[in-house]
């Protein structure tokens, strides 16, 4: 395939499971940004450590973009990830590709002309689509712009620009964006997932589990389950009964009937004989979720289990906290053996061991091709 082709089905498998990291205001940063980076870096030989710079620069202009641009855009209906993730793409492939000024600005306006997605799309195969278009119009943003393609320079910005007619322009604000980045670079925020379903059902997924403790009980032995969330959740991820595996991503009630049912939370959690498995559909019937000006989309959810004899616990557990630079190290293990148990099926178990290896590595790489050799199926 070309870049632009390899970018976009990267970017659709990428996303298939909700399963890709999340953050930065509402993205899932690396499914936009690394199948278009990786396509470029392939198609001109690139190097490791160039690589990587480009990847870097791809995080930071989404964390800036879309701490400035604040939630309006997505209140109204727009996916951040297809919106918000071609200007990371754009970028990440103006630096590998080596664009002055201009040229970043002439592809940061010609992403701005494809910011597109839609969050009605969520719970079904159009959602993994907006991901892949966000890879494949970043990379077509700047291969364009490498040729003198022009576009408006104020495109993200301007009167009829980008956050004028995906938000409200009265929510744009920079210093927001230049206080919650800091002085880190945004792959920082970046958060990991361990739920392969939507990142706003995480934290009813651990507050439930908190709550229960240990000890999981019976089924029969539980009145009821009480989840408060967000109010923006309800246009999130609260499909009451889902009809598929995708659209059980998507919903509470089935994430959080997995912890109380004693199943996982992993892809088979997630099928549509999950969703429709008679034990998750009790389960499913003993949870009640209600909205909650109190709490805030990324923040914590609170959960009162009702035992049938009258007992009650209580969580709340915010897991949306980056891991601390200090810490990433100690947590490789976890990220190896989730790449390894998704990634055997396709490529078997010896080119999984060897990519981990090659990743280790990955700045000392004379040409990423050494890296992408071994994602054939």
């Amino acid at each position: 395939m070309s870049a632009r082709q390899a970018a976009l089905v990267n970017g659709v498998a990428g996303h298939a499971l909700d399963f890709d990291d999340m953050g930065l205001g509402g993205i899932h940063p690396s499914v936009a940004v690394v199948p278009a980076v990786l396509a470029l870096a392939e198609r001109i030989g690139a190097g490791g450590r160039r690589t990587c710079e480009a990847l870097l620069a791809g995080y930071d202009a989404m964390g800036w973009i879309s701490h400035a641009a604040g939630w309006s855009a997505y209140r109204r209906g727009f996916h951040a990830t297809g919106t918000v993730g071609a200007f990371g793409a754009a970028v990440a492939c103006a630096r590998l590709i080596g664009l002055d000024r201009e040229g970043y600005v002439r592809a940061l306006g010609l992403a701005a002309m494809q910011a597109a997605g839609l969050k009605i799309s969520f719970g079904s195969m159009a959602k993994h689509l907006n991901a892949g278009k966000a890879a494949a119009n970043g990379l077509l943003a700047a291969d364009l712009a490498a040729r003198g393609f022009t576009a408006p320079d104020d495109a993200i910005e301007g009167h009829q620009g980008f956050v004028r007619t995906h938000g409200d322009p009265q929510d744009f604000d920079l210093e927001r964006a230049r206080t919650t980045l800091g002085e880190e670079n945004a792959v920082t925020q970046v958060l990991f997932k361990f739920h392969a379903s939507c990142g706003g059902t995480h934290a009813a997924i651990e507050s439930v589990r908190a709550a229960l403790g240990d000890d999981l009980p019976a089924l029969d032995d539980v009145a009821g389950v009480d989840v408060a969330v967000a109010e923006d959740l309800l246009d999130m991820c609260a499909i009451p009964e889902p009809r598929t595996g995708l659209e059980g991503k998507f919903s509470l009630r089935h994430a959080t009937a997995l912890v109380l049912a004693g199943r996982g939370t992993g892809p088979a959690g997630f099928t549509d004989e999950a969703v429709s498995d008679p034990v998750n559909v009790r389960a499913r019937g003993l949870v009640r979720i209600t909205p909650s000006t109190r709490l805030s989309v990324g923040g914590a959810a609170e959960v009162v289990v009702t035992f049938a004899d009258g007992r009650r616990r209580t969580a709340s557990v915010d897991p949306y906290v980056p891991i601390p630079a200090a810490e990433v190290a100690g947590r490789h293990d976890a990220f190896a053996a989730k790449f390894t148990e998704l990634a055997t099926p396709t490529i078997g178990a010896r080119r999984a061991r060897e990519a981990i290896d090659v990743v280790a590595a990955i700045e000392s790489l004379d040409d990423i091709g050494e890296l992408t050799a071994l994602a054939r199926p």
